[in-house]
């Protein structure tokens, strides 16, 4: 399952950013996770989750260097930009 952001430019100065990054990053946890929030083992399989940002303008520079927060993990790579969440933070 995927989240296409289009227009994502008008979010890249946005100094919410990181925290919808991060709340997005910790739903797309939850969902690809097979275990419950106590640990035990849920009914369901895991759910791929991923969310795309679709940049017009904007490089993706501008958004690595924007989303950095604590809870995050980020990562660029030529036209791409990877975040996950720091497992120092939130190890499950």
């Amino acid at each position: 399952m995927a989240g296409l952001i289009l227009g994502a430019d008008a979010l890249v100065d946005w100094d919410r950013l990181p925290t919808l990054v991060s709340v997005l990053s910790l739903g797309a946890g939850r969902a690809n996770s097979s275990v419950d929030l106590d640990g035990e083992a849920q009914e369901r399989p895991a759910i791929a989750l991923h969310f795309y940002f679709v940049l017009d303008e904007k490089s993706p520079h501008q958004v690595a260097e924007n989303v950095e927060h604590p809870d995050l993990v980020v990562e660029s790579r030529g036209d791409f930009v990877t975040v996950r969440l720091n497992p120092e933070v939130w190890p499950y």
